[in-house]
């Protein structure tokens, strides 16, 4: 395998990578996605942008038919040490076919103001719009759909609270930290002096924590990272350690 060596490189095998993932998902319509400098104001270019080719549309369909567009793309440069791709900015939004405002959009800011979440989910629809989807989706038993679409069962009527949207897995869920800082950032809970050291400290306790356990799932990547950074790491004698990939996939 040919090492990557410029950022460009890197970028480039990441859109290779995200255009093999909607392909093998959603089929070979799919957009074939780009890596493409992306100017600062400063006039710079070390950044690029990775989205589909000439920035069209992911169009999902229902029963056939177009019924869901998706917008993806992710503004990458080097890490802190010009090693790595760092992804500083993604969106992956999704809307109706036949409106331009997202249903609900995931969304990562590395630069988002220290008092929201970088990392969030944001939800634009209303109940209606969802439950739409969700008819059109077949959700439940035909004849129940039938009675839910004409109104006669109310009670089959699917709900906005029927759906999971997923956060990060068993590794990278959020912690209670986070959403009690979303409760003080978001609705202005009232808090006593000290609270956001106490919030960060346990946010950090919780990541450490975190981190250590991906390690025990991957070990072979943890030592990967260890000698890029220059560490020595010794094979335990009864020899390496596997990976836990029902860890690493789960949902």
């Amino acid at each position: 395998m040919t090492a990557l060596k410029t950022l460009a490189d890197h970028a480039e095998a990441f859109a290779t990578e995200l255009t093999s993932t909607f392909r093998g998902v959603f089929g070979e319509s799919m957009p074939e996605f780009v890596a493409e400098a992306s100017p600062r104001r400063d006039g710079t270019t070390q950044r690029l942008l990775v989205h589909p080719k000439d920035s069209v549309d992911i169009c999902l369909e229902i029963g056939g038919a177009h019924a869901l567009t998706l917008i993806c793309d992710y503004h990458c440069i080097w890490d802190h040490q010009a090693t790595y791709l760092k992804v500083t900015k993604a969106n992956v939004h999704v809307r109706p076919a036949t409106d331009a405002t997202p249903l609900f959009r995931y969304e990562f800011e590395d630069s988002m103001q220290a008092a929201l979440p970088c990392a969030h989910l944001q939800i634009h629809a209303h109940r209606d719009e969802f439950l739409f989807a969700m008819l059109r989706a077949g959700r439940g038993k035909p004849a129940i759909r039938v009675k839910a679409a004409t109104g006669e069962s109310k009670a089959a009527v699917p709900r906005l609270s029927n759906l999971h949207f997923p956060l990060g897995g068993a590794r990278m869920r959020p912690c209670v930290e986070d959403v009690l800082q979303m409760l003080v950032s978001e609705f202005a809970v009232t808090t006593v002096p000290g609270a956001q050291a106490v919030l960060d400290a346990g946010r950090a306790r919780w990541r450490r924590h975190q981190i250590g356990a991906s390690v025990r799932d991957a070990p072979a990547e943890a030592v990967r990272v260890l000698e890029g950074m220059g560490y020595t790491v010794v094979e335990p004698a009864e020899g390496p350690r596997f990976e836990r990939l029902d860890r690493l996939t789960r949902f």
